[in-house]
């Protein structure tokens, strides 16, 4: 896959997604399938999104940009523009349609979602993107939105679900697990005080972090596919006043060196809030009666 932080011209014919598309769910895959149909036709499959979402309000991401450009060339997304906000941002909507569409990307298709804004102030819609296209032979195909369960499937919707702790309908949304990744780093070393040695992940800054508490999850280390158990922390630890949010994890019936490693952890189930204890011996028969919890929801 080739990918591109700023707009440049490719001589390539393309069909093209277009949107933020973070978590890459459903109704994301719906668009980029269709894209990649487009492959029979000559076209290079391609996507034009963003490195930040500034224009969502955004800050924290269900993917991080890595994750999101790992999964699409995953799916077979061959030319990506990931760029900027701000270098499209002051566009006007015809400016857009001929100076990045036509001239740049060479787009014969563009593909984006039914509610798909663009232009300045993002005013725009794709009845606007099909005016637009029309006058220079691009064809623009609107994917319509899809459901779960009667819920359109979002990005705000699953960051909604995410917040609640709702990890199994967020993860139907994605069409996988949502998942933290980070290398093992040293923490205060307090869990390994109880017998309870956990690891510490640490993770992008931008990335989205669910619902604070504990969670039943599943560990991959350095790629390895062998599923490793869980009882997953995520918050504040305020039995012993942290002061940023950790993510620790003790993984059940395995012990090792993890440091220095790279971790996935999927998260599975939510398990409890995270909660302030009297003494470091009530956390810990907290943390105990987790584990055997989390056992029975991973059996």
């Amino acid at each position: 896959m080739i990918h591109f932080d700023k707009i440049v011209p490719t001589t390539a014919q393309t069909a093209v997604a277009l949107g933020c598309f973070d978590g890459i769910h459903l109704a994301h895959r719906k668009v980029i399938d269709e894209v990649l149909k487009c492959r029979a036709e000559g076209l290079v499959p391609s996507m034009f999104t963003f490195a930040d979402y500034a224009n969502k309000g955004v800050s924290k991401r269900i993917y991080t940009q890595q994750e999101k450009l790992n999964e699409l060339e995953a799916l077979g997304i061959e030319l990506v523009y990931c760029v900027p906000f701000p270098e499209v941002c002051l566009m006007s909507a015809s400016v857009f349609v001929t100076d990045v569409l036509r001239d740049s990307l060479n787009a014969k298709k563009v593909f984006c979602g039914f509610n798909y804004k663009f232009g300045r102030g993002g005013t725009s819609d794709v009845s606007v993107l099909k005016y637009l296209c029309e006058k220079e032979g691009i064809e623009v195909v609107v994917v319509d939105e899809i459901q779960l369960d009667g819920v359109t499937v979002s990005s705000s919707e699953i960051r909604r679900l995410l917040d609640e702790g709702d990890i199994a309908t967020a993860s139907k949304m994605l069409n996988k697990p949502f998942a933290l990744f980070g290398e093992v780093v040293h923490g205060n070393a307090l869990g390994r005080k109880m017998g309870i040695p956990t690891i510490n992940v640490g993770t992008d800054a931008t990335k989205l972090l669910p619902k604070y508490g504990v969670y039943g999850a599943v560990v991959y280390i350095d790629g390895d596919p062998t599923p490793l158990k869980a009882a997953l922390n995520i918050g504040m630890r305020p039995t012993v006043g942290g002061e940023e949010p950790t993510v620790e994890a003790f993984i059940i019936d395995e012990c090792g060196d993890f440091y220095g490693k790279h971790v996935k952890v999927e998260l599975v189930e939510y398990i409890r809030e995270e909660k302030k204890f009297a003494t470091l011996q009530d956390l810990q028969y907290a943390i105990e009666s987790d584990i055997e919890a989390i056992r029975k929801v991973l059996a």
